[in-house]
């Protein structure tokens, strides 16, 4: 058990090190990691076969909408939270865990 626990902790450190070596090689090679939002509209784009213009409205309204949707993530991480407190207090109860989930 204490052996496989070493032995994960060091094949973890080892590809958390290669990973941060191979990054600066990439960009010094000019290609840089692309960031997984970018991937992902990448690919929503792709599969919708939105065109130039249709790309353009869509970052149109994204950029109208900035402060509208920057704090969602942050609240989301909040709820979340507040849910998982309820679930996991010491006198939890159906009641208290349905209000937190609102």
């Amino acid at each position: 058990m204490k052996t496989t626990k070493w032995l994960s902790i060091t094949l973890a450190a080892a590809l958390n090190v290669g990973g941060w070596m191979a990054t600066p090689s990439l960009a010094a090679d000019g290609v840089a990691p692309a960031s997984p939002r970018g991937r992902i509209s990448r690919r929503i784009a792709e599969k919708l076969n939105l065109t130039a213009d249709q790309k353009a409205q869509i970052k149109t309204v994204l950029s109208r909408e900035k402060d509208t949707l920057m704090p969602l993530p942050g609240q989301l991480h909040d709820a979340r939270k507040g849910l998982r407190e309820a679930i996991h207090a010491s006198d939890a109860n159906e009641t208290t865990v349905r209000a937190a989930a609102v």
